[in-house]
């Protein structure tokens, strides 16, 4: 048997023991559930790196079963956390999920997260490019679904929450409002000034204020492009139990298993898939019947 039937976006419960994402929601197939890596684990196999994980900036858009990689156009928004502070250059390359912070390439961010923007950012453009600019993605792919010029069917959906003033918005957002309303403020003095704060970095010719009411948020999805981690296997695509033995007749390929840890993952794994599919097919086929 040959098991290559991708990993587990979209199953919350691995997604919150393994990637500790408490609210994952997928961007691709809502079909990947993981139950490739539970069978397999049921005949005794080992898991790899179950941990690891390519996230995009997004929301969710129930009653849909996926999210959309969103962002507001023209550098008018802002990333906050909890307490309403920033604590990155919302600027800099995401690289499907990993970024330098800290010295390090690490998960962009790895906790929970709030865009935060203006009237003057929702009129900027779609926060969702069109298909033609973007079709990724299992909303625009597979639903084909248009998102709003003005984002304002989104608006109306409850997908992005909006209010008067930024103090409102912080609660109806579930963040700390003394927090977001002082962290506007000082960043909209930094943009006054043309250049950010030194603790984050980012070019002042990417910094907007955030100033016109209405004023405008969403909670990030923790949207998953997918994950890289799942059974152990070996190079002849042959899963193996926690000893490190091949389990007889069981093969694997593409995200059940994927051979990339901690590297900045991409259109890697489909070269991956390929070549352990093919793998994994020649060795099923040599197999005496």
């Amino acid at each position: 048997m040959i098991l290559a039937c991708g990993g587990f976006a979209a199953d919350p419960v691995m997604g919150r023991n393994s990637l500790r994402l408490p609210h994952p929601v997928p961007w691709g197939s809502p079909g990947n559930t993981g139950d490739g890596i539970k069978m397999a684990q049921l005949v005794g196999a080992d898991l790899a790196h179950p941990y690891n994980y390519m996230q995009m900036a997004g929301l969710s858009a129930p009653p849909y079963q996926t999210g959309f990689w969103a962002e507001p156009a023209d550098g008018r928004f802002i990333y906050v956390g909890a307490d309403g502070r920033r604590f990155i250059d919302e600027s800099q390359d995401k690289r499907h999920g990993k970024s330098p912070v800290r010295g390090m390439f690490d998960f962009h961010p790895g906790t929970p997260t709030w865009t935060v923007f203006d009237e003057d950012g929702r009129l900027a453009g779609p926060l969702v490019p069109p298909r033609a600019v973007c079709s990724w993605g299992w909303m625009t792919q597979i639903e084909r679904y248009e998102w709003s010029q003005d984002n304002r069917v989104e608006i109306e959906r409850g997908w992005i929450n909006q209010a008067s003033t930024v103090e409102d918005l912080a609660r109806q957002l579930g963040i700390d409002p003394d927090g977001l309303v002082s962290e506007v403020d000082r960043y909209n003095r930094w943009v006054a000034d043309g250049v950010d704060d030194p603790m984050f970095g980012r070019p002042g010719t990417t910094m907007r204020p955030i100033s016109k009411a209405p004023f405008y948020g969403f909670a990030w999805a923790q949207l998953l492009i997918t994950t890289l981690g799942g059974l152990r296997k070996d190079g002849r695509a042959r899963v193996l139990d926690p000893f490190g033995e091949p389990i007889p007749g069981l093969y694997c390929a593409g995200d059940v298993a994927s051979s990339y840890t901690w590297l900045l993952s991409g259109g890697m794994g489909l070269g991956d898939a390929l070549a352990f599919g093919r793998i994994a097919g020649r060795e099923a086929a040599a197999l005496e019947p």
